[in-house]
């Protein structure tokens, strides 16, 4: 996957895209292998019966967590299982890209100084103030730079990303649970009509649909960042 497959003159850049979408590759070979282990794994119990799986060889039974077939059952029967791999896969996502931003704040030498709150305009009356670190880094380097990528500078792709952190926040903070109607406030599309108490709803769909736009942005961004050094670096 050199210079991520997308042309970049700058090998830095393109080794450090290339780690995202290592990271992103992985994320969907995690929940294609959990979609097929939710529709396999019953029949698999009916044909060849129960089976003990122990999840590490480092001592015996007595200190080892076994699960066996029928705990695998119960938990893809009562959505358990998918619900916490849906959960987990967002959780990487987002972790994925702080990690891309990190990095390539950190080559750039981008002043942490400069890295603001700001505030979305996506129509009357909705506004959303954006503060999260990973975001807030994104537009700054895109406005000090002068980056031409419109995936960053359209609101509604920044409200899309932050929508995916709120979600996440809600997971990892919040027990899988809705948070302030303060922080639903900041979501768009079908995620803002959430009600604070209730249960964190991600459906199958919705990781594919994440994976594609953190990937998707990430490219405009990198690509743009990678013809701004390049013209930089001729002047």
């Amino acid at each position: 996957m050199q210079n991520g497959n997308i042309g970049l003159r700058h090998v830095w850049l393109g080794e450090t895209f290339a780690e995202y979408l290592f990271k992103l590759e992985g994320i969907a070979d995690l929940f294609a292998i959990s979609v097929l282990a939710n529709q396999i794994v019953p029949s698999i119990k009916e044909s060849i019966g129960e089976i003990k799986i122990p999840i590490s060889d480092n001592f015996g039974p007595e200190a080892t967590t076994i699960r066996s077939l029928s705990d695998l059952e119960t938990s893809i029967e009562q959505g358990r299982f998918m619900r916490s791999v849906r959960f987990q896969c967002i959780a990487m996502f987002c972790s994925a890209l702080e990690d891309l931003i990190a990095n390539i704040r950190e080559n750039i030498e981008f002043s942490v100084d400069k890295v603001k709150k700001f505030k979305l305009v996506l129509g009357s009356p909705k506004r959303i103030v954006i503060t999260n670190g990973v975001l807030k880094t994104i537009r700054a380097i895109d406005e000090e730079l002068r980056l031409s990528s419109s995936a960053i500078q359209l609101d509604e792709n920044i409200a899309w990303l932050n929508t995916i952190f709120e979600i996440r926040h809600f997971i990892i903070h919040n027990g899988g649970v809705v948070g302030s109607q303060a922080n639903v406030e900041k979501m768009i599309n079908k995620w803002a009509c959430w009600k604070p108490g209730q249960e964190v709803e991600v459906e199958d769909n919705d990781i594919d649909a994440v994976l594609w736009f953190f990937r998707d942005t990430a490219r405009a961004f990198v690509r743009a960042l990678d013809a701004r050094l390049l013209a930089d670096a001729r002047t």
